[in-house]
């Protein structure tokens, strides 16, 4: 299984790139990038630009093959890209994701399109898995301009692992805590605890 990471976005809520903005000292893709190559035997890294992010250097990094579409489109690059059948897609914003909770999602039976958590009553669908299985409905929807990431979930054979098991297996709650504005990430060290 490979880790696709997505930091292609416009950032439009952050004002700047958010995938380059620190925390503790350490840029969020560096941190999140780190952290997949832990886990996984390769990360794509899908990005708008590039030259942007040459000075990541442990991921192997994929220009969207659609541009300015959104994460549908970033996924739909790194399963393009990506040799393998089941990958992880996770976003550039969640600088609090676990290894334990990565280890726990890559370990379920695949059989399944997409893998994706509940928390909060909502799914996480940029903390899951994503088969190749999905390209033809993805492509179908970025056709038809369908850049929403439920569009094309409803599609495909999606198996949603219990709120209540991440809430028994992950106590810490904020793995999935991402970062839309400029006070999520000031607020950071208040949700991580210090």
């Amino acid at each position: 299984m490979n880790a696709i990471l997505l930091a292609g976005g416009k950032s439009s809520r952050f004002k700047k790139n958010k995938a380059i903005a620190k925390y503790n000292g350490e840029r969020l893709i560096e941190r999140i990038s780190k952290l997949l190559n832990k886990h996984f035997d390769q990360v794509y890294l899908v990005v708008d630009s590039e030259e942007k992010y040459s000075f990541i250097k442990n991921c192997q990094i994929v220009e969207d093959v659609i541009p300015n579409k959104g994460p549908v489109a970033g996924i739909y690059t790194g399963l393009l890209a990506s040799d393998q059948k089941y990958n992880y897609v996770m976003a550039c914003d969640m600088p609090l994701m676990s290894g334990r909770f990565i280890e726990y999602i890559k370990n379920w039976e695949q059989n399944y399109d997409v893998l994706l958590p509940a928390y909060n009553g909502y799914i996480e669908p940029l903390a899951g898995i994503y088969s190749k299985s999905c390209l033809p409905v993805i492509e179908e929807n970025l056709k038809e301009d369908v850049l929403s990431i439920r569009g094309f979930l409803k599609k495909v054979n999606m198996h949603i692992i219990d709120e209540s098991l991440i809430m028994r297996n992950f106590p810490n709650k904020n793995i999935f805590y991402n970062i839309n504005y400029q006070k999520d990430l000031e607020q950071l060290h208040l949700v991580n605890g210090g």
